[in-house]
């Protein structure tokens, strides 16, 4: 089972970390992450996983928070379905 939206975002400036819930073969829930920076192409916005030396404290901040909302919510690992937050 894999969520269409995240189960939950955290951002500073363009640094943005989305929150997965998902659920393997066996059956045991799981929190996933990843990391993205947002720019600006022309009129267009764009994400990369790649980031600037002077990007990487907040790429830092954005991962503590990212896991401190997981450790937070790890009932919702053990719930049948998880709740709309």
């Amino acid at each position: 089972m894999a969520n269409e939206k995240p189960l939950h975002r955290v951002s500073l400036g363009r640094i943005r970390a989305a929150i997965w819930l998902n659920v393997n073969e066996q059956g045991q829930r799981y929190f996933r992450t990843n990391l993205v920076r947002h720019y600006r192409n022309g009129d267009e916005w764009l994400e990369s996983s790649n980031y600037f030396p002077e990007e990487l404290p907040l790429v830092a901040q954005v991962a503590q928070m990212a896991c401190t909302w997981m450790c937070e919510h790890q009932h919702l690992l053990t719930q049948e379905e998880p709740a709309e937050l």
